[in-house]
């Protein structure tokens, strides 16, 4: 493996004529990223990306950002004005769309997308790049801070997300093994209380609870303590399905009309409130 440094000084030096100190990497068979050269067809896992082919590759020294410049690579797309498919190409575009630094280098992507022509309605639209939101200039998977729609994701259950952005989430997640590992957790048990029957929703929690003896993070250890814990409690919800939900919601309802009244000095008053607001 060549370091990135280390290849792009190599290179300065026998390219005596870029006065701007900007290096095109023309490689079709391998690409500079970060800090190792990989094979072309890894792009895609790269980027977490899909249907983007690398035209160009280009690193600016002195502002340390690594420019990709890509194109997609579909043959036709669906209107989503009629759903109609077409395949005849209008014009095409280029967006500029930041990504999450890789090393010590922002990584920027340029992409040149199609404008699509339908020919039912007549109508021209712009391809989708999914992973990418209509109108937006930060890829949306990999750090827009201001957004934070990585944690929305993973808070969501995974079973609603569609394929690519599932795809995306699980190549985030491999570089972050502690929230891997707190995402595998949660989805687990979205899938123990999708089960049906005490029998299937006893073999998916031992088996958490097996995967949760191995964590070394303590939150899940704690976690698997709380679940050893109230495990028959648990399994007896898949009997009757019945839960303190209503309980809980009145209790609630009892809460919030002590915040507006400020409190009551009269218990009666209060219990005629409760009452009237229950029933």
């Amino acid at each position: 493996l060549f370091t990135l440094d280390g290849v792009l000084t190599a290179l300065s030096k026998l390219s005596t004529g870029i006065r701007n100190q900007h290096i095109t990497i023309g490689l079709p068979q391998l690409i500079l990223t970060g800090d190792y050269l990989m094979p072309a067809t890894k792009l895609t896992q790269f980027l977490t990306l899909p249907k983007l082919e690398l035209l160009d590759f280009k690193s600016i020294s002195h502002s340390k950002k690594v420019v990709f410049e890509c194109r997609t690579t579909s043959t036709s797309d669906f209107c989503p004005h009629c759903g109609l498919e077409t395949s005849r190409v209008h014009d095409t575009r280029t967006v500029n769309i930041l990504d999450a630094p890789h090393g010590n280098r922002l990584k920027k992507l340029v992409i040149k997308k199609k404008r699509w022509r339908c020919l039912g309605c007549k109508k021209v639209f712009t391809e989708s790049i999914p992973g990418i939101s209509k109108g937006a200039r930060v890829k949306d998977i990999t750090g827009d801070k201001r957004k934070l729609r990585v944690r929305k994701l993973l808070l969501l259950n995974g079973k609603k997300l569609d394929y690519w952005t599932k795809s995306e989430l699980h190549k985030w997640l491999e570089d972050h093994p502690k929230l891997q590992q707190l995402y595998y957790a949660k989805e687990t048990l979205h899938k123990l209380y999708r089960c049906k029957g005490m029998k299937w929703a006893r073999r998916v929690l031992i088996k958490l609870l097996d995967t949760l003896a191995l964590s070394q993070f303590k939150e899940l250890q704690r976690l698997r303590r709380t679940l050893m814990d109230w495990k028959e409690e648990i399994l007896n919800y898949f009997e009757n399905r019945i839960t303190n939900g209503r309980t809980e919601g009145f209790n609630n309802v009892c809460k919030q009309l002590q915040k507006r009244a400020y409190g009551y000095r009269s218990f009666k008053n209060y219990r005629l409130k409760v009452l009237y607001a229950c029933s």
